[in-house]
């Protein structure tokens, strides 16, 4: 006799020898011992009383002349056994698992293990004067003759427990009413969830459609403006047929570049940068007129070292900004050694000579021989461009200002998004 004290760890298994030749009576409950049983007790086993330990595992057989038997608030599980039928003398079992044919038993508790399964239909051959298998994980309809107020108490906590329609106590669901309820509730679920993906198949499918036919439109000539300030030698088709992946050549904060090769003159081609840029502002009408005059000013700018603006191409989505391409870029490419594929030969002293003369004779222009006065703003060796021969060209107007008179300088606002890239065009 152990019990009642804080004894703790793994109970030994050489009790249950001993327990075969001599020992009939074991009492260890309110202790905090662990450990599993065999799979059956000696068959003089009289009484064993373990309650509120950490016993584990399935409840074994017990012994043909049990009479006590108590093991509440425990660790026990699997299920309760059907058949017990050896057991003839058990007055009082007090298990949290597991019983059958027990004549004599009046009292049975398993409260408060893990116990699952269903309950034995045999329990009701018993005369029970007090039941207790709340607790527990079982589950199935609770046998028919424990169906009624006496047992009210005796199946709490059990949510998988249910009751029969014409024998049912409080506390617990129809067996046949869940049944019906969870197939309910499944085709419910299952009709909402075709419906929910129908809509979202031809939300889809709208989508799609009108995507590609904003594609289509997006690369039909007829939807886009041409609006040329230089001879030129090729369509709005041959520009749009180029906008391609193949073709990119970097991004900015409103779009992407390309490098397209046009038609020029009889037979021959050149290169152009093209700079697409969205309309994600949604300007109104009069904020695109304001667009398409600066840009108009922009392209009526004719001097050597300035990038051209040969044409700009016009839609309800996007503006094509179409700029000679300069071959060896920009400056600070140069100067600071930056490019994809290696290092780039130092400039000598001449050539960066006249590259400062160029960049200052286009800034002398803008400033005084244009007419309105332009002021780039801006002005850095990211925004001086390199022909094949290395003479310069100011690029990059996107915070410049026209000066309509004295004092009265007015900012090109929608073509501050244009941004530059480190290849072709700045």
């Amino acid at each position: 006799m152990l019990y009642n004290n804080h004894f703790t760890g793994e109970f030994t298994k050489s009790i249950w020898s001993v327990v075969t030749n001599q020992l009939t009576t074991v009492m260890i409950q309110n202790n905090n011992f662990s450990g599993t049983f065999p799979t059956q007790l000696p068959w003089n086993f009289s009484r064993l009383e373990m309650s509120n330990n950490r016993f584990s595992g399935p409840i074994p057989t017990l012994a043909g002349k049990m009479k006590v038997s108590r093991a509440v608030n425990n660790l026990l599980s699997g299920q309760i056994p059907w058949d017990l039928t050896g057991i003839s003398q058990v007055e009082e079992l007090d298990l949290s698992g597991t019983f059958g044919f027990m004549s004599e038993l009046t009292i049975l508790d398993l409260s408060s293990n893990a116990l699952s399964g269903e309950i034995p239909k045999d329990i009701n051959k018993l005369n029970l004067n007090f039941l207790n298998l709340s607790m527990n994980h079982l589950t199935g309809e609770i046998p028919i003759s424990l169906q009624n107020e006496a047992y009210e108490q005796s199946f709490l906590f059990n949510p998988g427990l249910c009751v029969s329609l014409n024998n049912s106590i409080p506390n617990f669901p129809i067996c046949g009413a869940r049944a019906n309820t969870n197939n309910g509730i499944s085709r419910r679920l299952i009709a909402l969830f075709f419906v929910l993906a129908s809509i979202m198949l031809v939300g889809l499918a709208v989508r799609g459609f009108l995507l590609l036919k904003r594609k289509k439109n997006s690369q039909d000539p007829l939807s886009w403006k041409l609006t040329q300030f230089h001879a030129l030698h090729f369509t709005e088709y041959d520009v749009l047929s180029g906008l391609c992946e193949q073709n990119w050549i970097g991004s900015g904060r409103s779009g992407k570049v390309y490098r397209i090769c046009v038609v020029d003159g009889e037979g021959g081609s050149r290169m152009v940068a093209v700079k697409k840029i969205w309309n994600a502002q949604n300007l109104d009408n009069k904020l695109e007129k304001d667009f398409l005059a600066e840009v108009q000013i922009l392209g009526e700018i004719r001097h050597t070292n300035i990038v051209k603006l040969l044409c700009c191409i016009s839609s309800s989505e996007a503006e094509l900004l179409v700029y000679e391409y300069m071959e060896n870029g920009s400056l600070d490419r140069w100067l600071h050694q930056r490019d994809r594929v290696g290092s780039l030969a130092p400039l000598d002293w001449p050539t960066r000579l006249q590259i400062a003369i160029d960049s200052a004779r286009g800034l002398c222009y803008m400033h005084h021989d244009s007419s309105p006065a332009i002021v780039h703003c801006d002005v850095k060796s990211a925004n001086i461009l390199l022909d094949p021969e290395f003479r310069a060209k100011i690029a990059d107007f996107g915070l410049a200002r026209i000066l309509l008179k004295t004092g009265d300088p007015a900012s090109i606002s929608r073509l501050a998004f244009l941004q530059s890239t480190d290849t072709g065009l700045r």
